[in-house]
């Protein structure tokens, strides 16, 4: 065995019948390919993924108040980018990622607002 060598059977010495369930059912025994069998997310990194999407969404609906859209939005953000290195969630990372920075974007927004208005009624 070389280096770079598994001990599961290769997907090209199988028939097309199976080489098409290997393909589409990759968690079968000995289906996996190296490729399949690297970007399959555990349920503990399927939920931190979710969580960071409802941050992200909720962050823009938290937006109206900066005390508490301001650390929703950063966890979001966070959360979204630790997520963007599991293959098979990238897209709903990518996804809570850009709704946390909208969130931020307009949290940002509100607390230059509502200063400027404080500075501009009291000073």
């Amino acid at each position: 065995m070389g280096v770079h060598s598994s001990p599961r059977r290769d997907v090209r010495d199988l028939s097309w019948r199976d080489r098409w369930l290997a393909y589409l059912f990759p968690v079968l025994e000995g289906g996996a390919t190296r490729r399949t069998h690297r970007s399959m997310a555990t349920e503990a990194q399927k939920q931190f993924v979710l969580t960071a999407f409802v941050l992200g969404a909720l962050s823009i609906v938290a937006a109206i108040f900066p005390i508490c859209g301001f650390p929703i939005a950063v966890a979001g953000l966070v959360m979204g980018l630790a997520g963007r290195r599991i293959l098979s969630l990238h897209t709903l990372a990518t996804w809570s990622l850009a709704l946390s920075l909208i969130g931020l974007g307009l949290t940002l927004i509100n607390i230059i607002i509502s200063v400027s208005i404080y500075v501009v009624a009291y000073l």
